[in-house]
């Protein structure tokens, strides 16, 4: 075939854009959005003024996680046909991905002006406002929705979560359980419902639901790799053993490592606990009748009965009255815990002092870091009030060292920390634990030490609602913000409490970063 002939075949064998259009939307259906692109760019070579597949393109690029080019493609639409409706609703969520909380508001409402009962344009503006913390504004988008479709769910799931985020735990609950009624398998409606039922106390109906988190939850956790049967609280052999995963972060594990000592009174064979090196030495110490391992062995002949962590309290049939609340369970090492008092006596503190180790951010791995952390120059005046000396217990405080270094009045050896033995051994020597909701409150608990929790607005369901204390760690004291994102007040009430209420906290003056209204969190 010579070349002549090799040019006609190939523009016979050109698609035609109705071919590339349905191709392209075909691999979106299939979750191929590579293979989209291409057939939607192709297709722009032949038709550049069609919206619709500026449009589609746009979609694809986001499933790609390429948000900003996908903004960029459905701008392009709206200029070529203001009015169409997919491009006018891509737009307000691609405003609101790529973090422009004010022009998704914009481009919502401009398009709401020609479009008013669009129940979608409605759902995404609400989630917006949501996002800007504008929460009247954002329950009435989703009212305004629901008014237009009171059967729409997602509206609904929305609207409940911002009734939780107001305390309005009633209301957030019938939403929920209305979800249910109209998807009875959204496994993630399972577990918002699950965590609004624990943090009111309904933990028989709590515990249930909350099996479904490991299909109905953000996070992706990985369930159990095992054919031992699930233990549900069932009467175990007389030599049965039980082999347990750990899960979730280690503020779980150390909270639910609790439920050993009671599975000791069930089992009379192995008990054994997959669980992560940095725990090991603790827990192996505090449970000596426990087997603790590094990973998921593939001969699971030894055990007849298996269970994920947190879902021992259902096991047990864990309620309010019956939560195994007897601290401490966990006992660090004797010869750390004198090593860390040598170690403190060397700083020639005065008796009358009070030692506090201090965490003030939670872990970068946490989805939602920003909300339940405090930024170190917001805590620091803290460090300067009279009758206390201080102790970073920190760990992930890379970019505050500079700053630490500055204040001169926090002591940091969190660099020698080996694991959370070495944690429990600073905190054993310590008089108060002061920290935002992260694994080093929940060890302070489980090692009996009194533990001050700067809690977020948007409560744990473990914290529960309008709670001071809590049912978990009997030396625990809960600090909740009063106002969402209002940290100053909290800081405010423990320089109280330290020092009475002629004490005053030096606060900084408030900072671009928290004026801006479309922040959305680190």
């Amino acid at each position: 075939m010579n070349s002549e002939t090799t040019q006609i075949m190939a523009m016979t064998d050109q698609p035609d854009p109705k071919t590339l259009f349905d191709r392209g939307n075909g691999f979106i259906r299939q979750n191929r959005p590579l293979d989209a692109v291409q057939c939607y760019r192709q297709m722009l070579q032949l038709e550049p003024d069609n919206a619709v597949v500026y449009c589609n393109l746009g979609i694809a690029l986001d499933a790609m996680n390429r948000p900003e080019d996908a903004l960029a493609c459905c701008l392009s639409a709206l200029q070529l046909n203001p009015t169409h409706l997919e491009s006018q609703l891509l737009s307000v969520i691609l405003f609101r991905k790529t973090g422009r909380l004010a022009e998704s508001v914009a481009s919502a409402q401009a398009a709401l002006q020609l479009r008013p009962d669009s129940v979608p344009l409605h759902y995404s503006l609400g989630i917006t406002l949501r996002q800007q913390k504008k929460l009247d504004e954002a329950l009435a988008s989703f009212r305004h929705a629901l008014r237009i479709d009171p059967d729409y769910a997602d509206a609904l799931s929305h609207e409940a979560s911002v009734f939780c985020v107001l305390g309005k735990l009633d209301e957030a609950e019938a939403r929920y359980r209305r979800v249910l009624q109209l998807k009875p398998d959204s496994d993630i409606t399972q577990v918002s419902l699950a965590m609004v039922l624990l943090e009111r106390g309904k933990f028989t109906e709590g515990w249930e639901r909350f099996e479904h988190r490991w299909f109905g939850s953000h996070i992706k956790y990985r369930r159990p790799e095992t054919a031992l049967r699930a233990w549900r609280g069932e009467l175990p052999g007389p030599k049965d053993g039980i082999l347990i995963f750990e899960e979730q972060g280690a503020g779980d594990r150390i909270q639910f490592s609790r439920y050993l000592t009671l599975l000791k009174a069930r089992f009379a064979g192995k008990i054994s606990m997959i669980v992560h090196r940095d725990l090991r030495t603790l827990l192996q110490r505090s449970f000596p009748f426990c087997e603790f391992l590094d990973t998921v062995p593939s001969d699971q002949s030894a055990w007849q009965w298996h269970s994920p962590l947190l879902s021992l309290p259902l096991a047990f049939n864990t309620v309010p009255e019956t939560v195994p609340a007897a601290v401490p369970y966990l006992t660090p090492d004797p010869e750390r815990v004198r090593r860390y008092r040598r170690k403190i006596s060397a700083l020639s503190i005065p008796l009358s002092a009070k030692k506090i180790g201090v965490v003030w951010k939670s872990t970068s791995r946490m989805p939602n870091t920003a909300e339940r952390s405090i930024r170190f120059e917001q805590i620091a005046p803290l460090f300067q009030l009279p009758g206390t000396v201080w102790f970073s217990l920190q760990k992930e405080a890379l970019q505050d060292e500079p700053a630490i270094a500055q204040t001169g009045t926090l002591t940091d050896w969190t660099k020698d920390f080996l694991d959370f033995d070495d944690t429990a051994a600073l905190i054993m020597n310590l008089d108060l634990i002061i920290s935002v909701d992260t694994s080093v409150a929940h060890l302070a608990g489980a090692t009996g030490k009194p533990v001050w929790l700067l809690n977020q607005h948007i409560s744990e369901w473990r914290w529960m609602r309008g709670r001071e204390d809590s049912l978990w760690y009997p030396t625990m004291r809960i600090l909740t913000q009063r106002n969402d994102g209002d940290w100053a007040e909290v800081i405010d009430r423990v320089g109280t409490l330290l020092c009475g209420p002629d004490c005053r906290v030096t606060r900084p003056a408030t900072s671009a970063l928290d004026a801006d209204p479309d922040r959305t969190g680190a």
